[in-house]
């Protein structure tokens, strides 16, 4: 065994749970009650446009392609979203990474040593960002984030 196949089967072994793979979980579309589009082309043009320079995931589609065609690219992207989001399906490519090993002490002398760092296609990250922002947080308790805030504040304070 190569050392890139042992990284490989280090991270393999400690991101996979058996059973999780295989398990049936059911799929949930987020349903418009006037059968308007759940994203508009204008919020995923804003989007694009405000994409920063960061690594592309497995389909390498540089950033800077979706901020300088943001607006060419905005209606069907929204409609990708749209269709994914409504019938509560991820695309497969979605599902996919790029997992680099980076250095958690100065001189590694394990594998253990390294932690992985996963990097998804850049659509996948900005459909998250819309879940999170259009349906989760909306349907968090302010008050029971303001007291999460709150106590990690509190506990990333030094003692007195």
């Amino acid at each position: 065994m190569n050392n890139v196949d042992a990284v490989n089967d280090y991270f393999a072994g400690i991101s996979y749970r058996p059973g999780i793979v295989n398990c049936s979980i059911p799929s949930y579309g987020v349903v418009s009650s006037n059968n308007d589009p759940l994203v508009d082309d204008y919020t995923i043009e804003h989007l694009l446009r405000g994409i920063t320079p960061t690594s592309p995931g497995l389909d390498a589609l540089p950033s800077w392609l979706f901020s300088k065609c943001s607006y060419e690219l905005a209606g069907i992207i929204a409609y990708i979203f749209d269709y994914s989001f409504s019938n509560g399906v991820v695309p497969g490519q979605w599902k996919r990474s790029v997992i680099t090993p980076v250095l958690k002490v100065s001189r590694p002398m394990s594998i253990s040593q390294f932690k992985p760092i996963s990097v998804t296609p850049i659509l996948s990250r900005l459909a998250e960002k819309l879940v999170v922002r259009n349906w989760l947080f909306p349907a968090i308790d302010s008050t029971l984030l303001l007291t999460s805030l709150r106590s990690s504040l509190l506990a990333a304070l030094p003692a007195p």
